[in-house]
């Protein structure tokens, strides 16, 4: 069963994650493609605002079939060993973050029945999975169940995750010479 969900909710993982990313990617570039629109037969065209998200996924599907690996043995078991139940509320709390950061449906929704709006801007999708990951670590069994954090992690964060390292490091660090 736990199987199956992970499947489903890894789907909508990914839906939100490019969702999100795609902004990250080519949202600078919208107002200034370079592309022209391309006319398939008369029957259908391209528009350069497309090609340009062409391009940006093409981009991410790279990226990830290049370096998430590493990123995803350090974050899931590096960090804290997620078992299959932690992996799905982390993968869950990801993917509701991604999805409400990035849905325009949503946004609309909010506005139409006149509720504040969520802020339609791309968040770091690294910082919300290892703060997810680290919330359940220090959850199931407090700051000593986190694994020492390596100078590898701490710089996947950006310079806020920098920092949010620095200060968890000295933290689980200190605790161990206590």
């Amino acid at each position: 069963m736990i199987r199956y969900a992970l499947i489903v909710v890894g789907a909508f993982g990914a839906y939100s994650l490019g969702a999100n990313n795609i902004a990250n990617v080519v949202g600078v570039f919208v107002p200034v493609s370079p592309f022209k629109d391309i006319s398939l037969g008369g029957f259908y065209t391209i528009s350069g605002i497309q090609q340009l998200y062409l391009m940006g996924a093409l981009s991410i599907v790279v990226g990830i079939y290049t370096y998430s690996h590493k990123v995803m043995r350090t974050v899931g078991k590096d960090l804290f060993h997620l078992s299959p139940i932690t992996a799905l509320v982390a993968l869950l709390a990801e993917a509701i973050v991604l999805f409400l950061f990035a849905s325009r449906g949503l946004y609309n929704l909010l506005l139409s029945l006149h509720l504040p709006t969520i802020p339609l801007v791309p968040v770091s999708s690294t910082q919300v999975i290892v703060g997810a990951v680290v919330g359940i670590g220090l959850a199931k069994g407090g700051k000593n169940s986190l694994q020492y954090l390596s100078p590898d992690l701490a710089g996947l964060g950006g310079c806020s995750g920098d920092r949010f390292f620095d200060f968890l490091h000295s933290s689980v660090h200190h605790s161990k010479r206590v």
